[in-house]
C-alpha cells in the first residue's frame, strides 16, 4: 500500500471544503436543482445505479400489460382486427425492441430516455387505435394515456425534467390525436375534448408534483449520505496520517507492516524496510525554531513519496524524526537502490543546516534491511535489524 493511494491521496483542506459545500446544500431548501457540476455528475451517477432496474422493470411491465390489453380488442371487437394488428403486430415488437435495448451499456445513462420512448410509443398507439375504435369507446383509450403517465411516475422514479416532458408530451398526442378522432363537432367533441384534457391535465400536474418530491428528496438523501461518507473519509485520514507530514502514522505502520509480513510468509518472499533519521534534527530546530524544523519534516516526507513509486511501498512517520519505509516483494539491492535516490533527491532540495557536523545541508541516514519472514519471527526483528543497521552508518 503506498501512501498516495487512493486514502493518502486524500486531501484534508478539500474534504472539509467539500462537507462545507455539502452543509450549505443541505441547509438550504434542496429542490430538482442541480448541484454544481461535479457533484451534479455524482448524483446521476447514483441515480443510474439506483433506478436502472426500476426502469428495465417499468419496460418489460408495460409491455405485457399493453399486448395483454389485446384480450379487450377481440372482446370487445371480434369482427374488426385492425386494432388488434396495431397493439400486437405494429406496437408491440417496437416495445420488445427497446426493452431488449435496456441490457444495452447505454441504458446505465440513457434509461430515464428509454421509458420516455417507450411511453411515447404505446401513447401514439392508443391515440391510433381509438381513432380507429367506436365513438362510445374512445375515451376509455384516451384514459388509458392517463394511466401510463401515472405508471411511468410512480414504478422507475423518473427525475422531475422527464415527467415535464411526458406530461407535455401526453397533451400534445392526445390534442393532436383527437383532431384525427372522426368525432364532429358539436356533438360530444367539445365534452370529450375538456373533459380528458382537464383529467390528463390533472394527472400531469399530480405527477410532476409527485416526481419533484421524490427527487428532491432523492437529492437530500445523496447529500446526507455524501456528507457521511466525506466525514468518515476525513476521520479514516486522520486516525491513520500524520497530519504533519501527511505519511501513515506509526499506529498504521504497525498495522499496515503486520499484514505485509503476513503475506510475505505465506509467499516466502522478501520484505524489506528503510529505517530514516533526520541528522542533527535537534540542533536544527535550536537554529532555526520548531516551525522551521516542522517545514523541513515536511519537505523531507514528499521527497520519500515522490521516490515511492511502487503500488505496494509505503511510507510512515516513526516518530520524531525518524520515517519508516515498507518495500514489499522486493530485494536488499533494489532497497539500497531507492535509498539512493532518496538520497539524491533530498540533496536537490537544498536546505540548509549550519549546525550539522556532516554537511551544511540538511541530510538523513537510512538503514536498510532485508527478511524473508518465519513462523518463529515477528516483525519486531525487521524493525530492530533496520533500526541496528540505522546505527552502524
Amino acid at each position: 500500500m503506498k501512501t498516495n493511494d487512493i486514502e493518502s491521496r486524500i486531501d484534508p483542506e478539500n474534504i472539509q471544503s467539500r462537507i462545507g459545500l455539502l452543509n450549505s446544500l443541505l441547509h438550504k431548501k434542496i429542490s430538482v436543482q442541480a448541484f454544481p457540476i461535479l457533484l451534479e455528475e455524482e448524483f446521476q451517477a447514483s441515480y443510474n445505479e439506483n433506478n436502472q432496474l426500476r426502469a428495465r422493470i417499468t419496460l418489460f411491465l408495460g409491455l405485457i400489460f399493453f399486448a395483454a390489453s389485446s384480450v379487450f380488442d377481440l372482446a370487445f371487437f371480434p369482427n374488426d382486427f385492425t386494432s388488434l394488428t396495431v397493439r400486437l403486430f405494429i406496437t408491440t415488437p417496437l416495445l420488445l425492441i427497446l426493452a431488449s435495448m435496456s441490457f444495452t451499456k447505454y441504458f446505465y445513462y440513457f434509461h430515464q430516455y428509454y421509458v420516455l420512448v417507450f411511453s411515447f410509443i404505446i401513447m401514439v398507439s392508443l391515440v391510433i387505435i381509438a381513432a380507429i375504435i367506436p365513438l362510445y369507446m374512445k375515451d376509455l383509450l384516451y384514459q388509458s394515456l392517463t394511466f401510463t403517465l401515472l405508471f411511468i411516475t410512480t414504478l422507475p422514479r423518473l427525475q422531475f425534467r422527464i415527467i415535464l416532458y411526458a406530461s407535455i408530451m401526453v397533451l400534445l398526442i392526445f390534442n393532436i390525436g383527437y383532431l384525427f378522432s372522426g368525432i364532429n363537432p358539436p356533438l360530444h367533441y367539445y365534452w370529450s375534448l375538456s373533459g380528458n384534457n382537464y383529467i390528463l391535465s390533472a394527472a400531469a400536474c399530480l405527477c410532476l408534483i409527485a416526481s419533484y418530491f421524490n427527487e428532491s428528496n432523492a437529492r437530500k438523501q445523496f447529500i446526507l449520505s455524501n456528507l457521511v461518507k466525506m466525514e468518515n473519509a476525513l476521520l479514516a485520514h486522520l486516525s491513520h496520517y500524520d497530519k504533519l507530514t501527511n505519511v501513515a502514522n506509526r499506529r498504521y505502520f504497525e498495522e499496515v507492516l503486520e499484514k505485509e509480513w503476513r503475506r510475505a510468509m505465506r509467499a516466502h518472499h522478501s520484505l524489506s524496510l528503510l529505517f530514516i533519521d533526520f541528522d542533527y534534527f535537534k540542533q536544527y530546530n535550536d537554529l532555526y525554531g520548531h516551525q522551521a524544523g516542522d517545514r523541513a519534516l515536511s519537505e523531507i516526507a514528499n521527497v520519500f513519496i515522490k521516490c515511492v513509486r511502487r503500488a505496494g511501498d509505503f511510507v510512515a512517520r516513526f516518530g520524531g524524526d525518524e520515517f519508516i519505509i515498507i518495500i514489499p516483494d522486493d530485494s536488499l539491492d533494489n532497497a539500497v537502490m531507492l535509498a539512493k535516490t532518496i538520497m539524491l533527491e533530498l540533496k536537490k532540495l537544498a536546505l540548509e543546516n549550519a549546525d550539522s557536523k556532516i554537511s551544511p545541508l540538511v541530510t538523513i541516514t537510512i538503514g536498510i534491511t532485508a527478511i524473508i519472514p518465519t513462523v518463529d519471527m515477528s516483525t519486531n526483528v525487521l524493525i530492530k535489524q533496520a533500526d541496528l543497521a540505522l546505527q552502524q552508518r
